[in-house]
């Protein structure tokens, strides 16, 4: 099978690779990688002078390996934070909402759950860290 991209559509589709990837692979060991998304990754970089895009995808002599060009893997990384500080603020509020339903042997409907949920949002939406206090006193 074959797929035509136009030289934009492969810059797009390398970003969308390098961010699965970054998300799959990046906090695991060098021996825990999942080894198929890598090759994946390569192969359609390896593809990047068909397409002309030097400015995407380059040769890193010193690792020997295809990699982002610095431009593409900060576009890439700023928009991965969006996703990152979205994803912390939803599960801090899941963590508290879980541990007051726990600490108050709640068995909440869903309606419940979400009331707790809320309070957690809105204090975080209005506060930020300013109301969280940490009691590392054992």
């Amino acid at each position: 099978m074959k797929i035509d991209f136009t030289k934009e559509q492969y810059g797009k589709l390398v970003q969308l690779l390098y961010a699965g990837n970054l998300l799959l692979n990046d906090t695991r060991n060098a021996n825990e990688k999942i080894q198929e998304y890598d090759e994946i990754c390569n192969y359609v970089y390896s593809k990047y002078k068909e397409f002309e895009s030097e400015d995407i995808v380059t040769y890193n002599d010193e690792y020997n390996m295809l990699s982002l060009t610095q431009q593409t893997e900060k576009k890439v990384l700023e928009l991965a934070q969006v996703y990152n500080e979205e994803i912390f603020w939803l599960e801090l509020v899941e963590r508290f909402t879980d541990r007051e339903i726990k600490e108050k042997g709640l068995n909440p409907s869903f309606e419940e759950r979400n009331q707790i949920r809320n309070k957690y949002c809105d204090m975080f939406e209005n506060n930020d860290f300013k109301k969280l206090r940490i009691d590392c006193e054992k």
